[in-house]
Order: structure tokens, then C-alpha cells, then sequence
């Protein structure tokens, strides 16, 4: 296996599959101006990845949920750890490098990299994330009697699920729920825009009877079978009348449709995205994610000691 380090525009000429939208030319190159630079490696044409430098740091992702690989459809579990050995082998350990992968739901292959890129020395945190399994989704019996008690009274209140009437609207009621939160948003309004004009997404709004918005959320479709759920909020009356729990029941409800009966992704779930970061749990967001009927699994982050920052594996 020979590894070649190439240009963004090179890297994207030799036309493997992204395991995600987050690896896609069109992501990457819409990205690359958050970097001091891209740094895009290849094997034998059939696997590459790509970093971006951002304070003396090689990341993947420098501006995603997660790392994706870009393969050909053969490849094996093997050559892709083979891959990660090699490549961390020819990088200076001079810099600093951190990675993160998907939930392990999505797959084995940058487990195995990830793996094969791991040193002893290097720092590696656990956070947890959560799917909806659509096919097993059906009804709330999967659901704790709190989430069943809050989605009838969302019920009751006359709660809609319907399309943000623009993107906009949708993220400033998240960004104002996040500042009464003391949450920082991921994303600016112009990166999710910008986003969205290149990727699948879908911007939407819990109303009450009355055409108030009470909840928004906005969802990437990140690979033929997984949506994720980047980011929503609710408003005050929003949580007096179980917004939230409602809109979970409904995107679930619209993407089982969407994925299973429509396209036949048999295997389709539903991302409902982190409930921790850098292992830190947030107890809140993990109950009322396990409250629907999310399935937790495992996403990693590493992180050489020459970019440690004072954090602790989990």
C-alpha cells in the first residue's frame, strides 16, 4: 500500500465514495476555507481521507459532526486499519492530530481506521449518541410513560409537524432556546445555509393550533439510509405542551415513511445525535432521548498528546 498526499482538487479527481455527505467534494470543498490548510491523503486509489489544520492540529473533521472515509466499494475492513497504521506512520509526530468517528451504528470502517491510526499515547474520549431504529419504530411501546404522558398532552394542545417556512426561521428559534440554555450553536446561520444548498436537508416547525411555532429542527440526510438531526429547540410554550417529545414522534413517523417505504432503505434509522461531549454526559438530553425509544452506541474521539489539552480519557 502507497500513500500519496494530494491537493483538495486532486484528492476530489480521484472520484471514491464518501461513506457520508460529510466526505463529499462538494462538503469538502465548502469547508475548506475553515482550515489553514487541507491536507487529503490516498492509497492505491481505493482510500483516502482528508484533514484540516486548525491551530498546529491535523483534524478530521475540522467542520463536521464526524470523520468520513472516501473508498472504493471493495475494500476491506483490513486495508482500511492498514491504512490508518500507514498513514500515521508517514505523519510527522511532531503534530497533533484529532480525530472523531460516527456512532458505531453507522458502521465498521472508520472504526477500523481509527484503530489502526491509534497509538498507546494517543487520548481517547467516549461519548454517547443515540438512534431510532425505523423499522423497529412503530407506536410509542418502546417509549417510558413520561415521553407517552408529554406526546398526549403535545396531542391534546393541537401540535402540528410541518416545513419551516424558511431556514431561517427555523434556526433562529434553536439559537434562541440554546442562549436561554447557555448552548453554543455548532453551526452560524450562513454555514447551515450554506449546508443545506449542498446537502439534503429539511428545516422543520412545531405549531400549536393557533400557527404559533413552539419547536424547530433541522435534519441532514447523511447517507442514502441515515438522516440526522443536527440541531432543534423549543420555545417556553413549546415545553409547556411537550413539543419536543411530539416532534420526535413525528420526524420519526416522516423518515420511516420516507426511508423504509418510499426508497426501501431497509436498514434506515434515524440520528438523533450526541447526548455527551468530550465524555461529559448531559443527563437531561440522555433521558429524554432514551425516553422515545433511542438506542445508545459509542462515537470516539482521539487525541494525540502533542494537541493534549488537559482532558482526561472516559
Amino acid at each position: 500500500m502507497k500513500i500519496e498526499f494530494l491537493s483538495l482538487e486532486d484528492y476530489c479527481r480521484v472520484g471514491l465514495r464518501p461513506t457520508t455527505v460529510f466526505g463529499s467534494d462538494a462538503f469538502l470543498r465548502l469547508n475548506q476555507p475553515r482550515a489553514e490548510s487541507v491536507v487529503c491523503a490516498v492509497a492505491d486509489n481505493r482510500i483516502g481521507i482528508a484533514f484540516g489544520l486548525k491551530n498546529d492540529t491535523l483534524c478530521s473533521p475540522w467542520s463536521a459532526p464526524y470523520m468520513a472515509l472516501s473508498v472504493t466499494s471493495d475494500i476491506s475492513l483490513q486495508e482500511v486499519m492498514s491504512f490508518g497504521t500507514l498513514l500515521r506512520n508517514e505523519l510527522s509526530e511532531t503534530d497533533g492530530y484529532k480525530l472523531v468517528t460516527p456512532p458505531t451504528v453507522y458502521g465498521d470502517l472508520e472504526s477500523a481506521f481509527f484503530e489502526g491510526f491509534r497509538r498507546p499515547t494517543d487520548i481517547v474520549i467516549t461519548d454517547t449518541s443515540f438512534h431510532v431504529d425505523l423499522k423497529e419504530a412503530i407506536g410509542t411501546e418502546k417509549w417510558n410513560r413520561n415521553s407517552r404522558r408529554n406526546l398526549k398532552r403535545a396531542v391534546d394542545a393541537g401540535l402540528q409537524l410541518v416545513r419551516a417556512d424558511s431556514p431561517d426561521t427555523c434556526y433562529r428559534l434553536i439559537a434562541i432556546h440554546h442562549h436561554h440554555h447557555n448552548y453554543e450553536m455548532a453551526m452560524t446561520e450562513k454555514a447551515v445555509i450554506e449546508t443545506a444548498a449542498i446537502v439534503p436537508a429539511d428545516f422543520w416547525m412545531v405549531v400549536n393550533g393557533d400557527g404559533e411555532a413552539c419547536a424547530g429542527a433541522y435534519c441532514f440526510k447523511v447517507r442514502d439510509d441515515i438522516v440526522q438531526v443536527i440541531n432543534s429547540g423549543d420555545t417556553e410554550t413549546g415545553r409547556e405542551n411537550g413539543a419536543m417529545t411530539f416532534m420526535a414522534y413525528a420526524l420519526i413517523s416522516y423518515y420511516r415513511h420516507q426511508l423504509l417505504e418510499e426508497e426501501n432503505q431497509s436498514n434506515a434509522i434515524l440520528d438523533y445525535g450526541p447526548t455527551s461531549v468530550q465524555g461529559v454526559q448531559n443527563e437531561g438530553l440522555f433521558r429524554f432521548k432514551t425516553g422515545f425509544g433511542g438506542i445508545v452506541t459509542p462515537k470516539f474521539t482521539l487525541i494525540s498528546h502533542q494537541s493534549h489539552t488537559g482532558l482526561q480519557s472516559k
